[in-house]
């Protein structure tokens, strides 16, 4: 609006402009309908969302995990593939090694030199009780059954590393039948989200074959700005609502950098339908909450956004104080949210607020229309 139409709506309102000096500007009714100023109630309200943030989707610690050759070999059977949904204890792959067939064999001689230290310690106990042998040689033979146990249990430890279970591990030293291969199973129960490998496959010792993921929770990083730190706390609502879900925070990682100024909050989303998946870019909203100390509250409103003007860098909106007199007031804006926009004020907004025709009423309290000056 420029100085020329100012003044016509000067003039028409038969009332002189005063820039600034006046901080109530007088119309009367017919006038006010004549310029399109309509007013309405401003909406108390206690929590007021965000603006969108952006957030990366991303596993929760514990919820993924490797399955990885245990030692080098080849892999002959597939069992699974990526996008199935396995149960923990699932047969995924069989790997066939020869270094498994070797430390079944390891396994099995240090099994014999332990049973047979054993038997040697035992008879060397009852010929040293009876004083027929040194203690020196009881003390040796002893040390050699200690040392023939041990190798024994880090055979069977190599051999449960290399993925055989108690089971398959108690069945070669019982029936002494030297298997040629391992079967890999699931950790736990999710879908194969990685396939790294195919039948006739070759692999070396830990690499990687599947990825497994649980991908009924999930984490959500928002890089939320350190100016709204004092609203979020740990089960602070998050919604998404592009994807129609709903978390908490449940941490806020309090370190940022010079340059961002933003801190990464954490939120937890139970995620059963799929809707999400790890990697994926989202937009999120915090319900950011008053504070508990009522005494200290600063009241928040929720209005059209058209209600508020701005004026040196400060947003007021227009209070009706009477049928014919309007006030600008100062207020703070926390959110902005499209159609609607949340502020702060000082003073309770009990008044109707004018909602349009603000150009109108800016240039008869400023002497001038726009934004911003």
């Amino acid at each position: 609006m420029n100085m020329n139409k100012i003044t016509v709506i000067a003039l028409y309102l038969g009332c002189s402009l005063h820039a600034i000096a006046a901080e109530t500007i007088t119309i009367t009714p017919q006038q006010q309908a004549s310029l399109g100023i309509r007013t309405g109630q401003a909406e108390a309200v206690t929590t007021v969302h965000s603006l969108k943030l952006p957030g990366e989707v991303i596993l929760p610690v514990g919820k993924e995990h490797i399955v990885s050759a245990p030692q080098a070999g080849l892999i002959d059977r597939m069992y699974v593939g990526a996008g199935q949904q396995v149960q923990r204890g699932q047969p995924m792959a069989h790997l066939s090694s020869q270094e498994l067939t070797t430390l079944q064999r390891d396994y099995l001689q240090s099994q014999t030199r332990q049973r047979l230290a054993k038997k040697n310690l035992d008879r060397d106990a009852e010929l040293f009780k009876d004083g027929i042998i040194a203690e020196r040689r009881y003390l040796t033979t002893q040390a050699e059954f200690e040392e023939a146990d041990t190798a024994l249990q880090q055979g069977r430890q190599s051999l449960r590393i290399a993925g055989l279970g108690d089971t398959t591990i108690d069945g070669i030293k019982n029936a002494r039948h030297l298997g040629s291969g391992t079967t890999l199973t699931a950790p736990i129960s999710g879908q194969v989200i990685e396939q790294n490998i195919s039948t006739g496959q070759r692999v070396d010792p830990a690499t990687a074959l599947f990825r497994i993921a649980d991908l009924s929770t999930l984490w959500l990083l928002i890089h939320v700005p350190v100016d709204a730190l004092g609203t979020i706390h740990n089960g602070t609502n998050v919604t998404l609502d592009a994807q129609g879900i709903s978390g908490k925070v449940i941490s806020i990682v309090r370190n940022t950098t010079r340059n961002q100024q933003t801190v990464q909050v954490r939120a937890e989303f139970r995620d059963p339908e799929q809707r999400l998946v790890p990697g994926q870019f989202v937009e999120a909203q915090l319900a950011l909450n008053q504070s508990n100390d009522q005494a200290n509250v600063t009241p928040m409103f929720r209005l059209p956004r058209t209600a508020i003007t701005r004026y040196q860098g400060k947003a007021y909106v227009f209070s009706q104080r009477s049928a014919q007199d309007f006030e600008p007031q100062q207020v703070e804006v926390v959110a902005d949210n499209g159609a609607h926009i949340t502020i702060k004020s000082g003073n309770a907004l009990r008044y109707p607020i004018a909602i349009s025709g603000i150009a109108t009423l800016k240039a008869m309290w400023t002497g001038h229309s726009g934004e911003d000056n």
